[in-house]
C-alpha cells in the first residue's frame, strides 16, 4: 500500500515540477522576446539618427549614414526572424551579445555586395 502511495505522490511532484518548469519557460520566452524587440527599437533609433548625417560634405560619413539606412530598412524587415533566431540559438540576454548577432547577420547578408560596397567609397 504505501508502495502506490509512494508512486502516486511521486507522480503528481514529477506533474507539477514539469508543468511548472514549462511556465517559467514561458515567461522567460516572452521577456526575451520583449527585451530582443527593445534593444532592435534601440538600434533602429541609432540607425536613424546616423542617417540623418547623409548630407554630409565627407564622403566617409555620408557612406556611414547610407550603411545605417541599409541597417534600418534590414532590422525593420527581419524583426521578427531575427528575435527568433536570437530565441533558437539562446543568445542570452546581454546586449553585447545581442548586438553582436545582429551585427553579424546584417553583414552575412551584406557580403556578397561587399565588393559595390567598397567600390562606392573609392569612387567618391
Amino acid at each position: 500500500m504505501k508502495f502506490k502511495q509512494f508512486t502516486i505522490l511521486f507522480g503528481a511532484v514529477l506533474i507539477f515540477a514539469l508543468g511548472g518548469n514549462s511556465l517559467a519557460n514561458a515567461a522567460d520566452h516572452l521577456k526575451l522576446k520583449e527585451c530582443y524587440n527593445d534593444i532592435i527599437d534601440d538600434l533602429i533609433d541609432k540607425c536613424k539618427y546616423k542617417t540623418q548625417m547623409r548630407h554630409s560634405k565627407s564622403d566617409v560619413i555620408r557612406n556611414a549614414a547610407m550603411l545605417s539606412c541599409l541597417k534600418t530598412t534590414f532590422y525593420k524587415k527581419n524583426r521578427q526572424a531575427l528575435i527568433q533566431a536570437m530565441l533558437d540559438d539562446d543568445i542570452g540576454i546581454k546586449r553585447y551579445k545581442v548586438e553582436y548577432f545582429l551585427n553579424t547577420q546584417f553583414y552575412n547578408l551584406m557580403r556578397p555586395y561587399k565588393q559595390t560596397i567598397a567600390k562606392s567609397y573609392l569612387r567618391n
